[in-house]
């Protein structure tokens, strides 16, 4: 649930808890979507960051 879950992991965030750096594979831009979409089907990525610059 939303209203529950993204409190609750912001502050195990806050107080050091989840290692946001650690679980992101990479970060890209909406330009290189395709390339993210095809790292995540051949198992290369496991989360990615899309930044909307």
């Amino acid at each position: 649930m939303p209203s529950r879950d993204i409190s609750f992991y912001t502050q195990m965030w806050r107080e050091g808890r989840l290692p946001v750096k650690k679980l992101t594979s990479s970060v890209i831009t909406l330009d290189k979507i395709n390339e993210a979409m095809d790292e995540l089907v051949d198992g290369k990525a496991i989360r990615q960051i899309v930044m909307f610059n």
